[in-house]
């Protein structure tokens, strides 16, 4: 018995949310990953951001307005403190 392989090029969508609710789950757990995803990349470029801030000197810090206290006050924060 000869097995055929079937490829699809379309791409897959969302379920679609029916009035019954079902799909609705599926829909809320794809928006919390989404938004866990984002947060994790906004936490990212934070810890990167502040480290970068910490190695400038004081007259890259002056270019930008920055003072040496505000700028070690700035890079001690954790990630998840905007």
């Amino acid at each position: 018995m000869a097995r055929a392989t079937y490829f699809s090029s379309s791409v897959p969508s969302l379920p679609n949310i029916r009035a019954d609710g079902h799909s609705q789950g599926w829909v809320r757990a794809q928006e919390m990953l989404i938004r866990t995803v984002d947060a994790l990349g906004a936490w990212q470029e934070r810890v990167r951001d502040r480290r970068r801030l910490a190695t400038l000197d004081d007259q890259m810090l002056r270019d930008i307005g920055v003072d040496r206290a505000t700028a070690i006050h700035e890079a001690a924060k954790p990630f998840w403190v905007k």
